[in-house]
């Protein structure tokens, strides 16, 4: 929300800031009153940071990824962003130096591999770069704090895991946040 202020001009309403806080603190309720006493001791720094680190990432390329499509089509954009992740990863693929694992996968390993690359990543890529041009940054990044309410309701409904009130109460607050932040005014 900052970047896009900062760097987009998107204007930061009251109605927004109170979404994303609200969004953000179901997102945290749905967490910590899921997790474990023993997860909550085994507390790691390094992986907290590690996350924040990623969830700015996420933030500044879709912050400047507005600006660059602005210039450039959703496709040309999307096609670099592919190219030049796979050309940064290929050196730690290599370094991994198991061409025979890649050789021998077998055809459900394939299948899975081009399940992840078509809808999961190219198609999600270019229906999340048409929405940042067209919407507001924030708007759209306040929505992955709903990511964990479908997962909460299949991993009910498949696995048999519980539903919990901490997860009702969370998933309320996100869906909340997520609905008054997407209805500011620009």
């Amino acid at each position: 929300m900052l970047l896009s202020a900062m760097f987009l001009d998107e204007p930061l309403t009251t109605r927004k800031c109170a979404g994303v806080f609200a969004a953000f603190s179901g997102l945290l309720v749905i967490t910590l009153g899921n997790a474990s006493s023993t997860s909550l001791s085994l507390f790691e720094p390094v992986g907290v940071l590690l996350m924040v680190a990623a969830g700015f990432c996420w933030g500044a390329y879709s912050v400047f990824g507005k600006k660059v499509l602005r210039r450039y089509p959703n496709l040309v954009v999307t096609t670099c962003a592919f190219l030049l992740g796979t050309l940064f990863l290929i050196p730690f693929a290599i370094s991994e130096g198991r061409l025979s694992t890649l050789i021998n996968a077998s055809w459900v390993a394939w299948v899975s591999v081009v399940f992840l690359a078509i809808p999961c990543s190219i198609v999600a890529y270019i229906i999340w770069n048409r929405l940042i041009h067209t919407v507001d940054v924030t708007k759209v990044l306040v929505s992955m704090y709903a990511i964990p309410i479908p997962t909460a309701i299949f991993s009910y409904l498949i696995l048999g895991e519980t539903f919990t009130y901490s997860l009702a109460v969370g998933a309320a607050l996100v869906i909340f946040g997520v609905y008054l932040t997407g209805s500011s005014n620009r």
